[in-house]
């Protein structure tokens, strides 16, 4: 479980990665980069979904969802493996990072979304590093291309966003992300990417039917 929460944490760095990105203007200023293209979409909604399977994690893979809101910093992780969902984060602008919990103590099977709140945790370095949403108008010209990046057995063309504390390559094939490969704290966390979407699915997930607008607007604690 310390590695999956580790390994969480550096999943949520690369989508907090990505919301610097929408939030600055990618799909104009940057129309260079296939990033730019990728998010063009989310900079006009504020929104970015991103369902992604972090591959090798101790041995298996571990699916992360992401929902991103721009406009408010907020991005809620959803982890967990074949469709169950283990844990729940909620990362802010302030770089607060939460979890989900409930004061329902039935035990109804149903959700009572009355109850739900977000209870503080304490962020370690990686979240600490990612957890800033406020846009930067050189994130773009930050990015760093390199047509032979190597991940795995494979080569691909890849745009890097880079700092003391992190590396992130987003990888292509053809126009199409795939990869999002994340360095940080000692860390080489491959995201093989399933999907990415401008708006939110309307629930997480058939056993836990909540949307992800209203999970961003519970009540916070700590």
């Amino acid at each position: 479980m310390k590695m999956l929460k580790k390994a969480a944490a550096v999943v949520l760095a690369a989508a907090m990665s990505l919301v610097m990105l929408t939030g600055c203007g990618g799909g104009s200023s940057g129309t260079q980069y296939k990033l730019a293209k990728v998010l063009g979409a989310s900079e006009k909604t504020g929104k970015m979904f991103m369902d992604v399977t972090v591959e090798n994690v101790n041995g298996y893979s571990v699916d992360a969802k992401t929902a991103t809101d721009s406009k408010s910093g907020k991005t809620i992780m959803a982890i967990g493996e074949k469709g169950e969902i283990y844990d729940m984060y909620m990362s802010t602008k302030d770089g607060a990072v939460y979890e989900i919990d409930s004061n329902d103590d039935s035990e109804s099977e149903e959700i009572d979304v009355s109850k739900l709140y977000w209870k503080k945790v304490s962020a370690n370095a990686t979240f600490a590093a990612a957890s800033s949403a406020v846009p930067s108008s050189e994130i773009i010209s930050k990015l760093k291309v390199n047509p032979e990046y190597k991940y795995g057995n494979e080569t691909y063309y890849a745009e890097i966003l880079s700092d003391q504390s992190m590396e992130i390559a987003y990888c292509f094939s053809g126009d199409t992300l795939v990869y999002v490969v994340v360095k940080a704290n000692g860390m080489t966390i491959g995201e093989k990417v399933n999907s990415i979407s401008a708006t939110f699915p309307e629930k997480v997930n058939n056993d836990i039917p909540v949307s992800y607008d209203t999970l961003m607007n519970l009540k916070t604690v700590g």
